[in-house]
Formats: C-alpha cells, structure tokens, sequence
C-alpha cells in the first residue's frame, strides 16, 4: 500500500474525503498483475475485467464507507463538545459498527466476495478501519487544541504537534 496524504485548508477533512483513503486502502488489498507481453488476449481481458470491478469496488466502498466516518466524526465531534479538554487526554474507543462494515466489504463486489470472506483479508481491513477511525477522532481533537488553545490537554497535544 502506498501511504497517502491528506491536505487540508484550514478545516478538518470531510467524511467523504475520509471514506475515499479507507476505501483505497482496502482496495489495495486486491493484487491485479500488470499485462505481460506472452499474456494471451483471453488474459488481457480477464485482468483489464479484475481492473475495472477493482475500480468500481472503490467506488461503491466509498460510498458506503462515507456514512460510517461522518457518523464517527459526529460521535467524536459531540464527545469534545461536551467533554471539552477532558477528552482530548481521553481513550479512543473502538468504532462499533466494525464488523457491519467488515462484513459489507465481503458484499458489495461479487468479484472480490470471496478474498474479502477470508478470515485474514478481514482481520486485515478491520486493522485498517481501527486504524483509520482512530486517526479520524486524532484529527477531531486536534483541531479542537488548536481552537481551544487554553486547556492544558490542549497545551500538551499543541506542544507535541510542534516538537513533531
């Protein structure tokens, strides 16, 4: 997988934006081979075909991938809200809607159904959604710091970003 970066401009990222980068990194987890100069036309086709459905499993994860970030984001969004500084300091709990998604992977592409059914291609995407769930309430809080400079939680995390 390659690493992605996002930029932002003055704003936390939407949950869209958020749903593309998890989507592109499951979707890497389908290996495609590069066309081969002794690759017969039924082969071309065959991989040209696996291209396709790959794009548009992105596609379609995306999509469904969209609500549960803004529905993470909302959730992490009311908890500063209503926790200030406090949660800044505070655990980052699981996203519970986990293994919904995990198994929503396995079904919303026919081709890719039975790799994505494999209890270690889903161990893996439920890394990366923990992963990037996570990062998603990271960045929530960190925005908040940066707006709500005066509590100590919020020094800290401001501190540590500038020493990084």
């Amino acid at each position: 997988m390659q690493p992605l970066i996002m930029i932002t401009n003055g704003g936390d990222h939407p949950s869209d934006k958020w749903a593309e980068v998890t989507a592109k990194n499951i979707a890497d987890l389908v290996q495609v081979d590069d066309d081969k100069p002794e690759d017969s036309d039924a082969d071309r086709a065959r991989k040209a075909a696996a291209r396709r459905a790959k794009s548009r499993f992105e596609l379609d994860l995306a999509d469904a991938l969209s609500l549960h970030h803004a529905r993470n984001q909302t959730f992490e969004y009311g908890k500063l809200a209503a926790e200030g500084d406090a949660r800044i300091a505070g655990p980052f709990s699981t996203y519970d809607k986990k293994a919904e998604i995990v198994a929503q992977v396995a079904a919303i592409s026919d081709a890719f159904a039975d790799h994505f059914a494999k209890p270690e291609v889903q161990t893996v995407v439920g890394d990366i959604l923990d992963k990037h769930f996570a990062h998603v309430k990271k960045n929530a809080r960190s925005w908040h710091a940066d707006k709500n400079p005066k509590g100590e939680n919020a020094r800290v995390l401001i501190a540590a970003k500038a020493s990084a």
